[in-house]
């Protein structure tokens, strides 16, 4: 599969030095005659132990792109961790297809905007409180923690020699599942956020409620 090489091989470099995971795109990819949304989870070697393909491309992607039709999960040295990316977040059964494969972390990055270039107030507000309610609700239903990284700020691009704006809505946020939403950016600017996570949580979350054990048998 074809990756933008440049990019990656720089991503891993930070992971390997650095001695982190990265959860990395996503890029578009290449395989045979199609194109795909991918994401990738680096891990502290710099190797890539995932490569997941976006199920739920956003209708502007259509056109372009083919979706994958896979859940994925690895186990790694810090848990088992799935993948999602952007509009995946709205799919429920995506993240419970990931549950059963046992995911403790699932990452979404994301490029959630308002897509114009002045977006109604009600517009920027509603993203928000989309964002903010899947994530928790991702978090909650499947006892599991997720990591939402945003894009922020305003993108440049241009459409048949005219300049558009992007308003990326921000809201880049950690839920994990007894807590809710434990740290949050909470505007379009960018930023980061520190987290220190109790690695047993999911588990400390299914002796409570016992999701999981149903969710088997769904």
């Amino acid at each position: 599969m074809s990756e933008p090489s440049g990019e990656v091989a720089r991503l891993r470099q930070i992971a390997r030095e650095k001695q982190l995971y990265l959860a990395a795109g996503s890029f578009i990819c290449k395989d045979g005659d199609n194109y795909y949304n991918t994401a990738l989870l680096i891990d502290s070697s710099g190797e890539i132990q995932l490569r997941y393909r976006k199920n739920h491309l956003w209708i502007p992607e259509r056109r372009y792109l083919v979706p994958g039709n896979e859940a994925m999960v690895v186990d790694t040295q810090i848990g088992k961790i799935g993948l999602a990316i952007c509009w995946d977040l709205a799919f429920p059964e995506l993240f419970r297809s990931m549950i059963k494969q046992g995911a403790e972390i699932i990452y979404i990055p994301s490029y959630w905007s308002t897509g114009s270039n002045k977006p109604a107030h009600t517009e920027i507000k509603a993203s928000k409180m989309m964002i903010d309610t899947l994530c928790l609700a991702r978090a909650l239903e499947n006892e599991c923690l997720i990591i939402y990284a945003n894009g922020a700020g305003k993108a440049k691009y241009y459409v048949d020699g005219e300049i558009c704006l992007e308003n990326q809505v921000g809201h880049s946020q950690i839920c994990a599942p007894f807590y809710g939403t434990v740290a949050k950016i909470g505007s379009n600017k960018e930023g980061y956020i520190v987290y220190a996570c109790d690695r047993n949580i999911a588990e400390r979350a299914e002796v409570v409620n016992q999701l999981r054990v149903d969710i088997s048998r769904m």
